[in-house]
């Protein structure tokens, strides 16, 4: 679990499929200068549960999900360099790292 003062707490869950469906709905940002922080912070903000990392620049957020519907993958199917930051991983491609905020 991790803490700041921005965000509130998280906790990473692990990596999950994602489909056209999309596992928290269509709210979300993208950009170039993606990291774990800003999307914690967008999320928080809107004081979602939820938030998810994908494809290096798409964070997702949400207040509840069905993780039956969307099965855990391997870690290394999570292994895209946010852009805002590359020493982080932000998802792949039809992947989401998922984390809850608390």
């Amino acid at each position: 679990m991790q803490c700041a003062v921005t965000a509130g707490c998280v906790e990473y869950m692990g990596c999950y499929r994602e489909d056209g469906n999309r596992m928290l709905g269509a709210v979300w940002r993208q950009g170039d200068t993606m990291t774990h922080g800003l999307c914690f912070k967008l999320c928080s903000r809107g004081g979602h549960k939820y938030a998810a990392l994908q494809i290096s620049k798409q964070c997702f957020f949400g207040d509840s999900i069905n993780i039956f519907r969307y099965p855990k993958k391997p870690e290394s199917d999570c292994n895209r360099p946010c852009r805002g930051n590359t020493s982080e991983m932000c998802g792949g491609t039809w992947k989401n790292s998922l984390y809850m905020l608390f």
